[in-house]
């Protein structure tokens, strides 16, 4: 996995990596490789409106790699790219009074859910109640064998 951004605190970087290693032991994903990049307000805001139709920013974006896996030179398949609004999810974390790692972590897990095919716009619930069980597990500090 691969943080963009350098600036991204480093209690916000180590809680987004703790959740997506939690994500991949809890769904048995398996070898890959993703990019996170934290991305300002306007950014996302345009990236919403080419890819989504939608001017306005969103708290998380995810962009699949595709059908045919890339494999990378250390022989992973290659997932996709998530972009989180660090604006976005700053705000969030304080309208939900909660620590704005925790935001980033679940944003981040929300993201990779969207790469590996949910959809919650679209199933009976399932992308959400799966997103609630990792999210709680995360917070709590499980640990996924």
């Amino acid at each position: 996995m691969f943080i963009e951004d350098r600036s991204v605190p480093g209690e916000i970087r180590s809680v987004i990596r703790r959740s997506l290693w939690a994500t991949d032991r809890a769904l048995g994903i398996g070898p890959g490789e993703l990019t996170v990049r934290v991305v300002a307000l306007e950014t996302m805001q345009q990236l919403n409106r080419q890819w989504r139709g939608e001017d306005r920013p969103t708290d998380v974006l995810s962009f699949p790699a595709g059908e045919v896996p890339h494999i990378s030179a250390c022989q992973r398949r290659y997932l996709g790219d998530v972009a989180i609004c660090g604006a976005v999810a700053l705000w969030q974390a304080r309208r939900r009074k909660r620590a704005r790692a925790r935001e980033f972590g679940e944003l981040a897990i929300h993201g990779l859910l969207h790469l590996l095919g949910y959809d919650h716009e679209r199933d009976e619930g399932e992308m959400r109640a799966v997103e609630r069980r990792l999210c709680r597990m995360v917070a709590s500090g499980e640990r996924v064998t």
